[in-house]
């Protein structure tokens, strides 16, 4: 199984009605027309609690397949024209895609996935001392913060890379996910999990890890015009994270 991270959105649970809890399970593995599927197909939710109150995402795994397949395809084009997703497969999926929004249209994932790394964008909509460590058998990460706050460091951010003239890293690696949690109601909590990913830091590294830290300090660097210091924090979390990025670059 590929590692992966995940950027989940929970709504208040009574936002859905009655909700069906996922279980966990170990991971049965099909064959079908889009791959190999690893993760249960039942429309179920995730539920926690938090700050007292009871949160649930929902995985939505269909839609969330079809959508990955189809940003594999465009996104990972050569130039010969070909790509990773044949052609074929992407017009099934896009065209399923189609017919599952016309049924359901107020559906929306609730989950993005990221695999062998986390996306330094990330870790914009966060802030050191929300960050959770957990896990028996080894460390266990992730970060919680309120959807209005998370909107509103992101719109900090973007202000940021706006004025040092960093524009298409604004509008485009930190506007999407902007883009992406300002669709969600008030109220929501925004969650990111490591995942598995961990298993490529190693046990201590991910314990001492301060990667939010390090993403808001060379923000603030920036902000003030202290290209040193922006420059030596930013170092620091891509140094933390090049050998699991290396291996998405190498497959």
């Amino acid at each position: 199984m590929i590692p992966t991270a995940h950027l989940r959105v929970y709504e208040p649970i009574e936002t859905f009605g009655r909700v069906v809890p996922h279980r966990a399970g170990p991971p049965v593995r099909r064959l079908g027309v889009y791959g190999i599927v690893a993760e249960s197909l039942a429309d179920d939710a995730l539920v926690v609690e938090w700050k007292d109150r009871r949160f649930a995402c929902p995985r939505l795994p269909r839609l969330r397949m079809l959508e990955g397949i189809l940003a594999m395809h465009n996104a990972y084009r050569h130039p010969a024209g070909g790509s990773l997703v044949p052609e074929e497969v992407a017009v099934r999926a896009s065209d399923e895609l189609d017919q599952l929004r016309a049924r359901r249209p107020d559906d929306r994932s609730h989950i993005l996935t990221s695999p062998w790394h986390i996306p330094l964008r990330w870790f914009v909509p966060f802030a050191p001392e929300e960050r959770h460590l957990s896990g028996t058998s080894f460390p266990e990460v992730r970060y919680r913060t309120d959807l209005e706050t998370a909107l509103a460091r992101l719109r900090r951010a973007i202000r940021i890379l706006s004025d040092v003239e960093l524009v298409e890293v604004a509008e485009g690696e930190v506007g999407d996910v902007l883009a992406w949690l300002a669709e969600f109601p008030a109220g929501s909590m925004v969650e990111l999990d490591f995942g598995e990913t961990g298993l490529l830091l190693g046990p201590e590294e991910l314990v001492l890890e301060n990667s939010v830290g390090e993403v808001w300090e060379a923000l603030e660097a920036l902000e003030q015009r202290d290209w040193m210091r922006a420059g030596e924090a930013y170092t620091m979390v891509v140094e933390r994270w090049r050998h699991a990025m290396s291996v998405v670059y190498s497959n």
